[in-house]
C-alpha cells in the first residue's frame, strides 16, 4: 500500500492463510471505512469461493514501510463463501449504499441437473452487521439464476 506522495506504507504481504492455495480472479472493493473487502476462487480440493475483509489503519499495523502480517490485517478471516467440487469461478464483488456486500460467481453446480453449462449464483453478506458483532459470515442462502 502506499501513501498519496509514493511512499511505501504496507510491502507486499501474503493475505490468504497458510497452505495450498490455486487463487484465481481476485476481486476487491473498499467500504467508506477504507475496509478491503476481497473474493477469489480456490481450486485447491473442492473448489471454494472465498471472501476476507482487512483493515489496512489497523493500529497493529506499522505503516513504516515493512511487510504486515495476515492476522494484523485480517477483520473476517478467509470465509468460505461457497464450496462444492464442480467447477466456480470468477467470483465479483459490490457494496451497496447500506454496506452490504454482494458476491457473484459462475458455477458448475445445478440442483436440478437440467443444465449443462455454468450458472451465475448470488451471495448477500449482511453489512454492518456481520462486521461489527460477529466474525463469521451471516448470509443468505445462495441463489442461483
Amino acid at each position: 500500500m502506499d501513501a498519496p506522495d509514493g511512499q511505501t506504507l504496507i510491502d507486499q504481504t501474503q493475505i490468504t492463510n497458510a497452505g495450498i492455495h490455486k487463487i484465481s480472479h481476485p476481486d476487491m472493493v473498499i467500504d467508506e471505512d477504507d475496509r478491503v473487502h476481497i473474493v477469489w476462487a480456490d481450486h485447491s480440493g473442492q473448489h471454494k469461493i472465498m471472501y476476507t475483509v482487512l483493515n489496512p489503519y489497523s493500529p497493529s499495523i506499522g505503516l513504516d514501510g515493512g511487510i504486515a502480517d495476515d492476522f494484523s490485517l485480517s477483520i473476517i478471516d478467509d470465509s468460505i463463501v461457497s464450496q462444492d467440487p464442480n467447477d466456480r469461478d470468477s467470483p465479483a464483488i459490490a457494496l451497496d449504499s447500506t454496506g452490504n456486500v454482494h458476491i457473484v460467481w459462475m458455477d458448475g453446480y445445478d440442483e436440478l441437473d437440467l443444465y449443462r453449462n455454468q450458472q451465475l449464483y448470488y451471495f448477500q453478506l449482511l453489512g454492518q452487521f456481520c462486521l461489527s458483532i460477529c466474525h463469521e459470515i451471516q448470509r443468505k442462502e445462495a441463489m442461483y439464476f
